[in-house]
């Protein structure tokens, strides 16, 4: 008995022309190679997802990391300037008119920094009950 068998991805071939199929354990055999066929595809459509979304989770991780970056940045700066201005305030304890000079100086920067906030801040969305 001669019996070809040709296996194509997301097909299984048994070329009945030459094949005699008398043994049940020989379509046994074409009908699981023919199962694993759906099963290989799943399990590569299954993988195709997870490398997509692991791109996805790592370009994520990037931009977090970065604004991590920026915002640790923007916190050193905002101590060193607390720091700076309290370093001041000691140092212009007996001047009255250097005390209120720079309570003008920081008032000014205030009003630009919370220009500069507000104009940098997304809107919240409106919370839909």
């Amino acid at each position: 008995m001669r019996i070809d068998v040709y296996h194509h991805i997301g097909t299984v071939n048994v070329n009945l022309n030459t094949a005699t199929v008398e043994d049940e354990q020989f379509a046994s055999l074409v009908e699981a190679i023919a199962g694993l066929d759906g099963k290989l595809d799943a399990l590569l459509t299954s993988q195709q997802a997870q490398t997509r979304q692991e791109a996805t989770m790592s370009a994520q991780l990037d931009a977090l990391k970065a604004q991590v970056a920026e915002n640790t940045v923007l916190e050193s700066s905002a101590v060193q300037l607390i720091t700076g201005i309290a370093a001041q305030l000691a140092s212009l304890k007996d001047d009255p008119v250097a005390i209120q000079a720079l309570a003008d100086s920081l008032k000014a920067s205030a009003t630009s920094l919370s220009a500069a906030i507000t104009a940098n801040t997304p809107e919240e969305p409106p919370v839909t009950p």
